[in-house]
C-alpha cells in the first residue's frame, strides 16, 4: 500500500477535481490521506463517498510547511506520494510504475521523484512528489511556507538547502498538472487574502489588523488594507506589476 497524501485549505472544487483524477488514474494499492489545514470541513462527504480514505481536521490553519510536515509525520507506508491540492493526475500510474519510482530512488539514488515535470526549476519542489517517507523526515527542516507561518524559514526551502549540503539530486516526470487558478492565504492575525499567481490581482477577503510578510504591499496598501478599503474587486499590488501577465499585456 502506498499513501497518497493531500494538503488542503478551502479550496473544494480543487480537491474534489484532484480526488475525481486520482480514483481515474492512480491504478495501485493506495489510501488517500487528506489534511484539512484548519478550513471548513467538506472533505468529510469526500471521505464518506469513498473518494478518500481517511481526513484529519487541523483546529487551526498551521500553514503550508508545518502542515506537510504533519502528513509525512503520520504516513504509515514506506513511501508515499505528497500532492497540493491545486494539481490533477493527468496520467496513468500502476503498480509498475510504483516500483519504476522506488528503483529511482533506491537503485539511481535520487533523493526523490517530481512528478510535475520539475517546477522548482532544477531545485526541491513541494508540489507533487514521491519520496521515502524516511527520507523525508531525517532532512532537517524548519515549519515555514504560505499562511500564518509565512516570516519562518520555508519547509520547501529547508528541504532544498538540505539537498544542497547532502549534494543529493532529483529524477523528473510530468504526471500531474498545475490547476491552480488562485491561492488563498490566511495571516496569523485571522486576514484572509486571495490572490491569482498569474495576473497577480489581490482580494482581501478578511480585513487585516496588523502588518505581515505576506501580502507584499507597501506602507501606503497596508494602511489602505488595514482600514478595510481594499477594492472588493481586487487590485495588483504595486510589488508585484512587474510580475503579473495582466500587467505585461497593458504596457
Amino acid at each position: 500500500m502506498t499513501e497518497i497524501l493531500i494538503l488542503d485549505y478551502n479550496r473544494p472544487q480543487e480537491l474534489l477535481a484532484l480526488l475525481l483524477s486520482i480514483k481515474k488514474n492512480a491504478r495501485f494499492d493506495k489510501k488517500v490521506v487528506v489534511l484539512n489545514n484548519g478550513g471548513e470541513k467538506y472533505a468529510d462527504q469526500f471521505l464518506e463517498s469513498g473518494m478518500c480514505d481517511r481526513v484529519i481536521h487541523n483546529a487551526i490553519n498551521i500553514g503550508c510547511g508545518a502542515g506537510t510536515v504533519q502528513l509525512f509525520s503520520q504516513c504509515q507506508s514506506d513511501f508515499a506520494f505528497y500532492i497540493q491540492v491545486d494539481h490533477s493526475l493527468e496520467t496513468v500510474i500502476t503498480e509498475n510504475m510504483i516500483e519504476t519510482f522506488k528503483n529511482d530512488i533506491l537503485i539511481e539514488g535520487n533523493f526523490y521523484v517530481d512528478l510535475a515535470g520539475d517546477q522548482g526549476h532544477g531545485q526541491y519542489s513541494e508540489r507533487a512528489q514521491f519520496i521515502r517517507r524516511s527520507d523525508y523526515l531525517i532532512a532537517q527542516k524548519d515549519f515555514g511556507g504560505p499562511g500564518p507561518l509565512a516570516d519562518q524559514r520555508w519547509t520547501e526551502q529547508s528541504l532544498q538547502e538540505y539537498m544542497n549540503k547532502e549534494m543529493s539530486f532529483f529524477k523528473y516526470y510530468y504526471m500531474f498538472k498545475d490547476c491552480g487558478w488562485d491561492s488563498v492565504r490566511e495571516n496569523p492575525d485571522g486576514s484572509l487574502w486571495k490572490h491569482h499567481p498569474d495576473t497577480k490581482v489581490l482580494f482581501c477577503l478578511e480585513t487585516p489588523k496588523e502588518k505581515f510578510v505576506y501580502p507584499n504591499l507597501t506602507d501606503e496598501e497596508w494602511k489602505e488594507a488595514i482600514a478595510g478599503d481594499w477594492p472588493t474587486y481586487g487590485k495588483i499590488p504595486e510589488n508585484e506589476k512587474d510580475l503579473s501577465f495582466q500587467h505585461w499585456n497593458e504596457i
